[in-house]
């Protein structure tokens, strides 16, 4: 894939967008062309010495590639929507796999950012009941808090935060008067 791009610098407005569009696509396709390459070197080499020695030369970059791996996983070349960006798949990723489908439409047709489509996934999540595994007492304490912070008005949610920023994260005392 070649990605150098040369701009003139008395380029018209139309050539500079459609510099700009190609080098998107092909940003498109090299993030997608690195996450199947590494899910597919995790699948097949993963237990192979020089495998191994690799991830640990590119260490830096080893956690992004495992996180990238796992939308492409969550997405297979089907399953793809050619003009919705990577980042907004990773983010639909974190949906159970029946509901990604309907969702990466939903990204598609109204071409969703990924701050757009992290909102989504949150919401759809919390009308679901599965933002945090319930399992575990503090995921559900946290639910009980963030619930209570999105049902709470603006300004209780201010005031709430000046009582935990003065507390420093500590206990807050509830009665002014102790």
């Amino acid at each position: 894939m070649n990605v150098q791009v040369m701009v003139r610098e008395e380029a018209d407005f139309g050539d500079w967008v459609e510099t700009g569009k190609r080098l998107i696509d092909q940003r498109r396709k090299a993030d997608w062309a690195l996450a199947d390459w590494w899910s597919e070197g995790q699948k097949h080499h993963r237990d192979e010495p020089q495998f191994k020695l690799f991830a640990e030369q590119v260490a830096a970059d080893a956690k992004r590639l495992t996180a990238m791996a796992k939308v492409a996983e969550a997405f297979p070349r089907h399953m793809r929507a050619s003009n919705v960006s990577f980042e907004v798949h990773r983010e639909i990723a974190a949906l159970p796999p029946v509901e990604r489908l309907s969702m990466i439409a939903q990204a598609s047709n109204e071409r969703w950012n990924e701050r757009v489509a992290h909102q989504h996934v949150v919401e759809h999540r919390y009308e679901q009941g599965t933002l945090l595994p319930d399992d575990d007492p503090e995921y559900r304490s946290a639910v009980e808090i963030i619930r209570a912070w999105n049902r709470a008005p603006k300004e209780a949610r201010r005031y709430f935060m000046d009582l935990a920023t003065t507390a420093k994260l500590s206990v807050i005392v509830e009665d002014a008067n102790a």
